[in-house]
């Protein structure tokens, strides 16, 4: 059985990425689906006039993984892959003919995995609170109440994510016979283009004549800049703005931090 399912996964190396994409990007939108149309029901009812507090969970849901998905995905997904290879002890994508053949090893790298994915839980879910609820009630700023449920739900989704995201790369290690950054690529691409075509049937079937105006405030077209810009100072009034401008600076930098340490790493064998 083990022999036959090698066989089918090599006949179909070379479309992997075609048939995996897009499966992973529906997989993924479907897990933060909930916290995007809350945040558009939200969007749809400020732009009506209605008020509508959204939680800290679909706000955070929304905010970290439903604007511009592209960017993070790809460097997400690489440099999980980087830190899994630097803590499992293995050079890069060439030594997965070992995991796969060795039980040891495949342990070995499933460890590392595991520990991978509870550090971006913990890392993703305290720059969260820290944005979304710390730092602007020092600052004397409202924001949605934060609760252990709420908090709960977003570690375990982080930690879901997180392992998701592991496995794709993972799998795209073993079976690919192209880079890993074609793969990265042909996911992060999918995963937005499947996040906007299932938003946008979504938007117009639940929130009806407000719609339009929620599309301008969601992450469907580029209108963040635009607000601040015209708005200056005044567009932090609106909840989770600051969220948006400050999560994503954050972000990046955690990012740039992580991949210039496991390039140093990489150097030093």
């Amino acid at each position: 059985m083990l022999n036959m399912l090698r066989a089918i996964l090599f006949r179909l190396r070379k479309s992997g990425a075609l048939i995996a994409a897009p499966l992973a990007a529906v997989a993924v939108f479907a897990i933060f689906g909930a916290a995007e149309l809350e945040m558009g029901f939200w969007n749809g009812r400020w732009a009506s006039g209605e008020t509508y507090d959204p939680t800290f969970l679909g706000l955070a849901g929304r905010v970290a993984f439903g604007s511009a998905p592209l960017l993070p995905c790809m460097a997400g997904i690489w440099c999980v892959q980087l830190f899994t290879d630097d803590i499992a002890g293995l050079p890069s994508g060439a030594a997965m003919k070992n995991v796969i053949v060795r039980p040891r090893a495949r342990l070995h790298y499933l460890g590392a995995q595991l520990l991978t994915m509870l550090a971006s839980c913990v890392v993703s879910t305290v720059l969260l609170l820290a944005v979304c609820a710390w730092l602007p009630g020092a600052w004397g700023v409202e924001t949605p109440p934060v609760d252990a449920a709420s908090v709960a739900a977003w570690a375990a989704l982080a930690a879901l994510t997180g392992f998701c995201f592991c496995s794709i790369t993972l799998c795209a290690c073993m079976f690919a016979r192209s880079s890993r950054i074609a793969w990265v690529l042909a996911f992060a691409i999918c995963y937005g283009i499947v996040g906007k075509l299932l938003m946008l049937p979504l938007a117009l079937f639940t929130m009806g004549g407000g719609a339009s105006a929620a599309l301008e405030m969601s992450s469907m077209l580029p209108s963040t800049h635009a607000y601040v810009l015209g708005e200056g100072l005044g567009y932090f009034s609106y909840p989770g703005a600051m969220l948006k401008v400050v999560f994503y600076p954050l972000l990046w930098s955690v990012i740039a931090a992580l991949v210039a340490y496991a390039r140093l790493r990489r150097r030093s064998f």
